[in-house]
Order: structure tokens, then sequence, then C-alpha cells
């Protein structure tokens, strides 16, 4: 952890979504159904989340996990050395066009 306020990408094992903003990002594994991670909210805080209640209310379309490959553009996650070396799709899907790179030398990044 760099600071009580973000979460390095390469330690997130899930991050969660809400319509009103609110986010929990994953860091760890306990017993059960038990995790530990940043919730961002009101405010940001560290601490333990129960994650049968975020599946029981995905099924209600209460929450919903957000896709590995977004993970990067989260508010809240920074991204490391160890994320950078494993390559973050983001970073090679988008900022080659950013940079000037054609949509279809993105194209083919994203694929190799």
């Amino acid at each position: 952890m760099t600071s009580l306020q973000t979460v390095r990408l390469s330690e997130l094992r899930e991050v969660w979504e809400i319509f009103s903003g609110w986010y929990w990002f994953i860091t760890e594994y306990h017993e059960g159904t038990l995790a530990f991670g940043l919730v961002k909210g009101w405010e940001n805080e560290w601490g333990y989340v129960d994650l049968a209640e975020l599946r029981r209310l995905k099924r209600h379309s209460k929450v919903w996990q957000v896709p590995k490959r977004n993970w990067a553009l989260c508010p809240c996650v920074i991204e490391d050395a160890l994320s950078y070396s494993r390559g973050s799709r983001v970073r090679r899907s988008l900022f080659p066009a950013i940079l000037g790179g054609s949509l279809r030398e993105n194209h083919k990044e994203v694929e190799a």
C-alpha cells in the first residue's frame, strides 16, 4: 500500500462498483467470504468486506464487478512497477492512439 487513499494495481484481487460511485477494492482474501481492502465511498477507508453480501447485491443488480481490464481506470488505483512489467491492456490500447498511433496499430498491440 502506498498511502491510505490509494491502492496499487498489482495488489488488487477484485473490484466492485455501485451506481452511487462507491468502490470496493479487494486486496486480500480471508476465511470464508471475508475479504480486506479499500472502500471508496463518502470517505476512503481500509477494512473488511463480506464478499457474500456483495454477491447477493450483484444478483439483485445493485453492484457489479469491474472487469480486470478496467481496473487501472478506477479512482484510487495507481499503477506500480509490478503492474507495469505485466503490461496493462489499458496502457497498450489507449495511449498509442493518444500519442499519435493509429487505431489499427492500437488494435494490433492489444491482440499481441
